[in-house]
């Protein structure tokens, strides 16, 4: 059995396709700008929250601290170290406070 080997068709664009095309390269610098501010203010967002809940996460220990036997207390003192810690990192990064 022998098949047919045509040539391949050649691709015509017509004028809406080809200034549809330029529409699209002209614009894309502006969406790349866009979607980095984009991705960085979503990243503003998930720092400042991340520190809000670490300062939550904080202040609950800081307020259940009296309350708790000694050696829980030792490892709450532990668990405050490690989140000043995280605490300091993320104000070093540059993250906005709330």
């Amino acid at each position: 059995m022998k098949y047919l080997v045509d040539k391949p068709k050649k691709r015509r664009f017509t004028q809406d396709q080809i200034s549809k095309h330029v529409k699209v390269l002209r614009e894309l610098p502006q969406d790349v700008d866009n979607r980095i501010a984009n991705v960085h203010r979503r990243h503003e967002i998930l720092k400042a929250n991340k520190r809000y809940q670490m300062e939550i996460e904080k202040n609950r220990a800081h307020s259940a601290l009296q309350t708790l036997p000694v050696n829980q207390q030792v490892n709450l003192r532990q668990h405050l170290a490690s989140i000043n810690a995280d605490l300091l990192a993320l104000t070093r990064k540059g993250s906005p406070v709330p």
